[in-house]
């Protein structure tokens, strides 16, 4: 119900080994409220493991989906068009329900936008080192 942001302040970011970087690993499915406008961290939805993410009509609640507005009646349909989600990070899930409807025909950005900011790369937490080697790699200076 809240965001999630990466707090840089007192750290000295000169090094890319001081930057944060958070893996959220979830064994069930990511549901982010409406009012949640930023989440950051890399975010691994496992689900459980009975439970499958085939759409008959909808997959099973913790099938390790990543939804990014519960719209599960019409007051959360009409919320999810309120803001805008950002998700700094990367997101690996069996599933992917993009459901904010946000819409202002004076912005250029869309109702969620993912946005690998490399954090992963440049300081992966103990035990992610060789799994941060799978995801695209970003230089401090441009090719």
């Amino acid at each position: 119900n809240e965001n999630i942001d990466y707090s840089i302040v007192n750290t000295n970011t000169n090094y890319l080994r001081n930057i944060p970087s958070i893996v959220w690993v979830v064994k069930g499915d990511v549901i982010v409220s409406p009012n949640v406008e930023k989440i950051a961290g890399t975010f691994i939805v496992l689900g459980n493991d009975s439970a499958s993410c085939d759409l008959n009509p909808d997959p099973d609640q913790h099938c390790g989906q990543f939804v990014s507005c519960l719209d599960n009646n019409l007051a959360d349909s009409i919320t999810c068009g309120t803001n805008t989600l950002t998700v700094s990070g990367n997101v690996l899930a069996r599933y992917f329900k993009l459901s904010r409807t946000y819409y202002n025909t004076n912005a250029d950005f869309p109702s969620e936008q993912f946005v690998n900011d490399g954090r992963l790369q440049a300081n992966p937490p103990p035990g992610f080192v060789d799994f941060s080697k799978l995801v695209p790699r970003f230089s401090e200076i441009p090719n």
